[in-house]
């Protein structure tokens, strides 16, 4: 957005709502500061939309949200104009497809920092088990990091005081969510920790 138009803006919205006393250099810096990026017709439109449908003086989440009605309406205007044979897929993205269907896929990862962490509970199982259990190994470890730097409070807990605990269900790893330690505590629970027993 240019000053000029930025300027012609200010006495717009000033002059539809002549109730409010604004100080239109600090408006005006605010407005820069938000909308600078966007272009002058864009911008302008959102504004004459926004004047239409606000009867209080607009904030800039009202001009925002103009701004982002308008932009979709110019991406779903401009994906309708493109005809089915225009649009095309990447014949590399189709080759990789057909590759993985005819080869399978198979993802080669480092699991040592999940095996170390899993035999903490279970030191039996062997490689190919923590592969097979490897996503729920580490939904076990996030939640692990998340409650070792908590400090609990129970409008604070991003977890709201649960915590996941291994499993053994039919030679498979399942988790179970049960109060952490640390709001069992605070509820006077005497529940142990599976790793201290």
């Amino acid at each position: 957005m240019t000053g000029m138009q930025l300027r012609k803006l200010v006495e717009l919205i000033c002059a539809n709502y002549q109730q409010i006393k604004v100080d239109k250099a600090k408006m005006a810096g605010l407005w820069m500061m938000e909308f600078g990026s966007v272009p002058d017709e864009l911008i302008e439109r959102a504004v004459m939309q926004v004047l239409r449908y606000c009867k209080a003086f607009p904030s800039v989440a009202d001009v925002h949200l103009s701004v982002d009605m308008l932009r979709a309406e110019v991406r779903d205007k401009e994906h309708k104009a493109l005809k089915e044979s225009d649009r095309k897929v990447n014949p590399e993205v189709i080759a990789l497809l057909a590759r993985v269907k005819e080869q399978g896929f198979k993802q080669e990862r480092d699991l040592t920092k999940e095996a170390a962490f899993i035999r903490t509970f279970y030191p039996e199982v062997s490689d190919e088990w923590v592969a097979e259990n490897a996503m729920e190994i580490g939904q076990l470890m996030r939640g692990a990091e998340v409650c070792a730097i908590c400090n609990w409070t129970a409008k604070q807990c991003s977890s709201a005081g649960m915590e996941f605990v291994p499993e053994m269900y039919r030679g498979y790893l399942i988790l179970v969510s049960r109060d952490c330690r640390k709001k069992a505590a605070a509820n006077g629970s005497q529940e142990t920790d599976r790793r201290s027993a």
